[in-house]
């Protein structure tokens, strides 16, 4: 994928270069700290090429000659270009399910978190990564017919009620700039520490499949659920299926569920949350 600013397809115009990514070239405007995690010094052809330009007080987004996006502020262009990155690099990968989930790696083993937004999810995942976990995803999990997810490791959408909980492991992240969602809803990109990040090709069945609510001031509770209630609760929070399951994918579903360690999480301090589900994963099967 590759972001940047073609002057030249705009001569009249002011241009804001959002910079080329895998190509060296350096930040501009707020995009940098929701992409910079996913720079490379790859110089391969991208699979597509996103241009952000600026014209008078108008911001586009252009794939090729295709308007993307007309905005009045630049605060509503890096959502839509994390949009947008996000659905390529899922078209890209093949899968029978996509749900709203983050999802961690920890002792070898795949943590996933499906839930409904507002439930905590992010603030849970980035909790854990500042205990060292690794990061796969804050908001897309992808089942493979194998069994597996492969990462799709975005900068985290933190909302303004989350910044305060996450302010002593983030002590940068109020700084961080303010978005507009296209839901109207103002957050900041959190980029995952690099130190987190896993291989691209890293990919595992899922061990725990841990369904957490955010109760500020609640004591953490977890409760296991029978795996029949863990299915309806994933399928709940499926976002997508490609394409018409089959007997095999259905399977492959069933069995993900039925191999995997199912809880529900009420949470209010974050940290303890945290370390319960890291023990959890401690105590869960055999590393895949």
């Amino acid at each position: 994928m590759r972001l940047l600013c073609e002057p030249a397809a705009f001569p009249a115009a002011e241009v804001a270069a959002l910079g080329r990514y895998g190509h060296g070239t350096r930040r501009s405007l707020a995009a940098y700290e929701a992409f910079a995690h996913l720079e490379t010094a790859d110089i391969a052809t991208p699979a597509a090429t996103l241009t952000v330009v600026r014209i008078l007080n108008w911001h586009y987004i252009f794939d090729g000659e295709q308007e993307l996006m007309l905005a009045d502020t630049p605060a509503k262009v890096v959502p839509r270009l994390k949009a947008e990155v996000t659905a390529r690099a899922i078209d890209r990968h093949d899968h029978i399910l996509h749900a709203h989930a983050a999802a961690v790696e920890h002792a070898g083993r795949l943590i996933v978190f499906p839930a409904a937004g507002g439930a905590g999810k992010t603030l849970l995942t980035a909790r854990l990564l500042s205990l060292g976990a690794t990061y796969f995803s804050d908001e897309t999990a992808l089942l493979r017919r194998d069994g597996t997810m492969r990462p799709i490791p975005t900068a985290l959408s933190v909302k303004a009620g989350g910044i305060a909980a996450l302010a002593a492991a983030f002590p940068g992240l109020g700084a961080l700039p303010e978005h507009e969602r296209e839901d109207g809803v103002m957050v900041r990109y959190l980029p995952p520490p690099k130190s987190c990040l896993p291989s691209p090709a890293r990919a595992l069945r899922p061990a725990l499949l841990v369904f957490p609510r955010y109760v500020p001031e609640s004591a953490v509770v977890l409760r296991r659920l029978t795996h029949a209630d863990a299915l309806g609760r994933l399928l709940a929070e499926c976002l997508a299926i490609p394409r018409r399951l089959d007997v095999e994918a259905v399977a492959a579903i069933v069995s993900m569920t039925e191999q995997t360690s199912c809880w529900e999480l009420i949470m209010g301090d974050l940290t303890e949350a945290a370390r319960q589900v890291m023990r959890l994963a401690d105590d869960t099967g055999v590393a895949t």
